[in-house]
C-alpha cells in the first residue's frame, strides 16, 4: 500500500493560453502561451495498492471493473476520468489491476483550481510507483493530460503542472510543450482563493473558446486572440519580475488591468463567463482598503476568485468580511519568498 498527495494550482494569470498555443501547430501567427501558476497545500489524498481488478473508492462511492468492463465503460459520470487513467495505462502498459482509495479531498472539485487533473496525476503516479514504470514526471504530466482529452475536455496542459507540488512557477507553452521555471520571488504574498458557492462549466467554457480558433474570422476574434497572445505574454513577464522584486502592489495592478480586457475581449465568447457572482465579489472588495488587486482564476466563470492584499492581517479580515456578507469560503494562502518551493 502506497500514500500519494497531489496538490491543486491555482493560475494567477495566464488562463487559456496553455490550450491556444496548441493552435500555432496550424497557424503560426498564433503566440507562445504563458503562465504563472502556483501550487497549493490542498489537494487529494490517495492510498493504492496492487489489485487483480481496477477498483476505486470516494466516501460511499465505489467503482470494481475487470479488464473487459474497464474496456467498454463509456459512462460520463464521477468516475470517468480515474477510469480514462485506467484505459491509458491499459493501452500503453497492459496492466489494469490497481485498488485506490480517496482518503480525503481538501480542494474543491469544478472550482478552477485543477481538480480533474490533480486526481489524473494522482491516479497515474499510483501506477507509476506501484508497477515501477520509471514514468518521469513529465511523463505522468503527459499521460494525465491524454487521459483528460479522451473524456472530452478541451484543456491545455497548464493543469497538470499540479505535478511538481508546491512553489511558484512560469510555464511557456510552445505548440502546447510546456517550459517550467521555478520563480524565485521575494517578500511577503497574502492571497485569498474565494469559493464563489456557484457554478461553472469548464467543458462548455473551453468548448466555445476553441471554436475561435485556429485563425480569426473577424475583428472581435483577433482582438481576443491578441488578449491570450500577445497582451497575455506581456501581463505574465511584468508579472514575474514583480514576484522577483516582491512587489505585490504591481501585481494586483495586474490582475485588474487583465480582468477587464479579458471581460471586454474574451467573456462575448461564452455566456458562461458572464459570471455574476464573480463580479458582485469584485463590486464588494473594491471598496475594502489594503485590496490590492483581483482576478478570476482557472478557466474563469462562477467557480474561483483571488484576491491580492497587502499583509496576512488584511486577508483574515477580508476573509471574514466574504464570509459573512456573501456566504463564500476562502483558502488564504501566504507566500515567504523562496521558502515556498
Amino acid at each position: 500500500m502506497i500514500d500519494i498527495f497531489m496538490p491543486g494550482r491555482f493560475c494567477v494569470f495566464g488562463e487559456h493560453s496553455d490550450w491556444a498555443s496548441e493552435y500555432k501547430l496550424v497557424n503560426d501567427e498564433v503566440e507562445n502561451g504563458f503562465a504563472i501558476a502556483i501550487g497549493l497545500d490542498e489537494g487529494i489524498f490517495l492510498s493504492a495498492e496492487k489489485s487483480a481488478l481496477f477498483s476505486y473508492e470516494f466516501n460511499t462511492d465505489s467503482l470494481t471493473l475487470d479488464r473487459v468492463e474497464l474496456i467498454n465503460r463509456e459512462e460520463k459520470d464521477f468516475f470517468e476520468y480515474v477510469v480514462s487513467c485506467a484505459k491509458v495505462i491499459l493501452k500503453e502498459y497492459g496492466i489494469f489491476g490497481i485498488h485506490i482509495v480517496c482518503r480525503d479531498m481538501t480542494l474543491p472539485m469544478k472550482k478552477g483550481l485543477a481538480s480533474s487533473a490533480s486526481i489524473c496525476m494522482g491516479v497515474i503516479r499510483a501506477f507509476n510507483l506501484l508497477y515501477n514504470l520509471k514514468l518521469k514526471t513529465e511523463d505522468e504530466m503527459a499521460m494525465a493530460y491524454r487521459a483528460e482529452q479522451e473524456v472530452g475536455s478541451k484543456c491545455g496542459k497548464l493543469d497538470q503542472i499540479c505535478a511538481y507540488g508546491r512553489g511558484v512557477r512560469q510555464i511557456e507553452f510552445d505548440s502546447g510543450k510546456p517550459k517550467v521555471e521555478l520563480i524565485n520571488c521575494k517578500g511577503e504574498w497574502n492571497f485569498l482563493i474565494v469559493d464563489l458557492n456557484g457554478e461553472k462549466n469548464t467543458k462548455q467554457i473551453l468548448s466555445d473558446l476553441n471554436k475561435c480558433y485556429p485563425y480569426s474570422k473577424n475583428s472581435q476574434m483577433e482582438a481576443m486572440h491578441e488578449v491570450l497572445g500577445k497582451y497575455n505574454k506581456y501581463v505574465v513577464g511584468k508579472a514575474r519580475r514583480c514576484f522577483e522584486k516582491g512587489d505585490a502592489l504591481g501585481v494586483g495592478k495586474l490582475m485588474v488591468e487583465y480582468q477587464t480586457k479579458f471581460d471586454s475581449f474574451v467573456t462575448p465568447f461564452s455566456d458562461e463567463l458572464k459570471a455574476p457572482l464573480l463580479h458582485m465579489l469584485f463590486d464588494e472588495i473594491a471598496r475594502e482598503t489594503d485590496v490590492l488587486g483581483y482576478k478570476g482564476v482557472g478557466s474563469q466563470g462562477d467557480g474561483m476568485a483571488q484576491i491580492i492584499v497587502s499583509n496576512k492581517e488584511k486577508a483574515e479580515e477580508l476573509e471574514e468580511i466574504i464570509r459573512n456578507r456573501l456566504n463564500m469560503n476562502c483558502i488564504n494562502l501566504s507566500i515567504r519568498g523562496a521558502e515556498y518551493d
